[in-house]
């Protein structure tokens, strides 16, 4: 919470909130999060796109072997 500069020049007045400095905060927090996220996010599809690759090279083979085994009846 920011204090109004009326209650540093000593006036009797009571501190006012200022609004700004606390959106001001808030912006920045929000960024200092987005920031890291943003480069995190290209990892993340990696991780998943060797994943899927992997999953479908798997059931590939089998559905392979499953068919050489229907020709060989």
């Amino acid at each position: 919470m920011r204090l109004s500069s009326s209650f540093d020049l000593g006036n009797n007045e009571l501190p006012m909130n200022d609004s700004m400095a606390e959106m001001v905060k808030r912006e920045k927090a929000r960024v200092k999060f987005a920031y890291p996220a943003v480069h995190v996010i290209p990892f993340v599809l990696l991780i998943y796109a060797i994943i899927i690759m992997w999953f479908f090279s798997i059931s590939g083979r089998k559905l392979v072997q499953c068919l050489a085994g229907l020709r060989s009846n």
